[in-house]
């Protein structure tokens, strides 16, 4: 019944049967089930870290939201940090991510660059994030909106300088401003951080070259993560095209390589 292909027989089966081990779910949730299935599975009064890892990787919105809003799911601190980088494009998640009972820093840094002023609100007013998270809610909102409350804040290239200034140019920083689309901090940052022009991180996003963009991210001294991401989401290289790590975490190219690219790009 819970792989009946009429989700008003499995929902309650899937939703509510104790007799449903881990397995069993994540059987269900592998065979591709009937639209509807993965949130209903996603709502359980227990659902463990295994289950909640394979409802992400289905990528089903629906459900990961249902999932973020379920208090009692088991979410793993590097599922919901990718569940957080795949957020600035889904509004849907927004809100119950805001009001998810275990953030970390790092997670609210992030949430709190690119959610609207009503869902920064709901972060404002949680009163058990520590006080990091709450310094940082704060200078999202002076950063992010001016004293109307529209979204606007300091030039781009500006927050740039000064974070570079205050020697805060880091991983997060970049991620953070690829998050909320923030093109013009991205290539400020990168700029400053590699020592080149402005215009040497354009045309290296425009060459669209994953090395090239890979010799970038080393020269500014970010970790390959950071440089898939900036293949990614700013010179837009398709995934299939990609570099990929080494490892899982180290450049695949060795620094003479890396260097030679990175030199070759800005010549």
């Amino acid at each position: 019944m819970a792989r009946d292909a009429e989700l008003v027989v499995s929902a309650p089966i899937l939703e509510f049967s104790p007799l449903l081990s881990d397995e069993d779910l994540l059987d269900v949730i592998r065979s591709g089930p009937v639209e509807g299935a993965l949130s209903v599975v996603a709502n359980r009064r227990e659902v463990t870290a295994p289950v909640s890892d394979a409802i992400v990787e289905t990528k089903d919105s629906a459900a990961i939201g249902t999932l973020l809003a379920n208090t009692s799911a088991q979410i793993r601190e590097d599922t919901l940090d990718r569940i957080v980088e795949a957020a600035p494009e889904q509004e849907v998640w927004h809100e119950p991510l805001a009001q998810h009972p275990e953030l970390t820093i790092r997670a609210v840094r992030r949430i709190a660059n690119f959610v609207a002023r009503s869902v920064l609100h709901i972060l404002e007013d949680r009163h058990d994030l520590p006080p990091e998270a709450t310094s940082e809610i704060a200078r999202a909102v002076a950063d992010r909106f001016n004293d109307s409350g529209v979204d606007g804040g300091m030039d781009s290239e500006d927050r740039a300088k000064r974070a570079f200034e205050a020697n805060e140019l880091d991983d997060d920083a970049i991620i953070e401003a690829l998050d909320r689309g923030d093109r013009d901090f991205v290539i400020t940052a990168l700029s400053l951080l590699a020592g080149v022009e402005a215009k040497f991180v354009r045309k290296i996003f425009m060459s669209k070259s994953a090395k090239a963009v890979t010799g970038l991210g080393w020269q500014a001294g970010l970790s390959m993560r950071t440089s898939i991401q900036l293949q990614l989401r700013g010179a837009k290289i398709p995934s299939t095209e990609l570099l990929n790590a080494k490892n899982g975490v180290d450049y695949p190219l060795d620094e003479e390589e890396l260097k030679w690219q990175f030199e070759l790009s800005t010549a």
